[in-house]
């Protein structure tokens, strides 16, 4: 019997993300992209929409995998991580695509007309083994017509995010992935080679001021505190934030408004890309980037 891998497994991390999880989950599920939920000891209803989803016997050609509980004292990314990697090298393995997912992030083509498995198929058409990622983030304006219940489809506004590092979030499987190592940033493993296009993805940090004031204050900031002390070196870009709220709702003429076709690219000008790279040599299209450790 010939072995046929399963296309893609999205590693997706939650803690207290009850806002956006179920939404989250809809848009991999129904793209045909099976999930592993990595849950941080939520407590709020996370996990009961996690469950509901899983339960579903129609509506989605993905499925909820698994559901895994990481303890850690506050927020220890680095141990979130290193379980989730060692999981996929136990038990994903017969995936062609994995795929690291904040609950509040939502992955997409960069081309029109091109869903997600189909952008990660022509990478791996072209010999390459891992896509970078560049990021809209979303914020609240006085715009939002708060009726709509969705927060995707209520939060139009937006800023491309900056990025310090590379954001390796879809890689091919291999025996030799490491992703923890440079904290999810960078994929680190044999033959590593870089989709010449990025896929995005879109990032709701928080969706309303009183989620946001719950999210900073209340769930993420005495976590990370506790995890790294009173001097923590990652993850402290809210522990600036007024507690009184104000920052949480944006003016939108300081934001760009999103038109997702706009901004992708046509079928057509993604096929002259990639017939141009085809002819280029192979040292031409990779990146130096470090090689997994043995």
């Amino acid at each position: 019997m010939t072995f046929t891998p399963k296309k893609a497994c999205g590693l997706l991390f939650c803690f207290n993300e009850e806002h956006i999880i179920g939404e989250s989950i809809d848009h991999y599920l129904s793209r045909g992209i099976d999930l592993v939920v990595f849950d941080n000891e939520s407590t709020d209803s996370s996990l009961e929409i996690v469950e509901r989803a899983r339960n579903r016997t129609c509506g989605y050609t993905g499925r909820i995998m698994d559901v895994v509980s990481v303890s850690t004292n506050g927020f220890e990314w680095d141990r979130i991580l290193r379980s989730a990697c060692d999981y996929m090298h136990h038990n994903l393995v017969d995936y062609k695509w994995i795929l690291l997912i904040e609950s509040d992030a939502f992955y997409l083509s960069p081309v029109n007309d091109m869903s997600l498995l189909e952008f990660m198929e022509q990478a791996e058409r072209l010999g390459y083994t891992i896509i970078n990622m560049e990021g809209y983030e979303f914020y609240p304006t006085e715009k939002d017509d708060v009726s709509i219940p969705s927060a995707v489809e209520r939060m139009r506004y937006c800023r491309l995010r900056p990025w310090a590092y590379a954001q390796h979030k879809l890689f091919r499987y291999h025996p030799s992935v490491d992703f923890h190592t440079r904290r999810g940033h960078i994929c680190l493993r044999d033959d590593a080679r870089v989709f010449p296009v990025s896929a995005w993805f879109n990032h709701y940090p928080w969706v309303s001021v009183d989620h946001g004031l719950k999210k900073i204050f209340t769930d993420r900031n005495p976590r990370i505190i506790a995890a790294q002390g009173n001097d923590p070196k990652w993850s402290t870009q809210y522990l600036n934030m007024d507690p009184s709220g104000d920052g949480l709702v944006r003016r939108s003429e300081t934001l760009w408004y999103y038109d997702e076709r706009k901004l992708r690219m046509s079928r057509s000008c993604f096929f002259r890309i990639m017939k141009r790279k085809e002819l280029l040599t192979w040292k031409a299209l990779e990146y130096e980037y470090p090689k997994a450790p043995k």
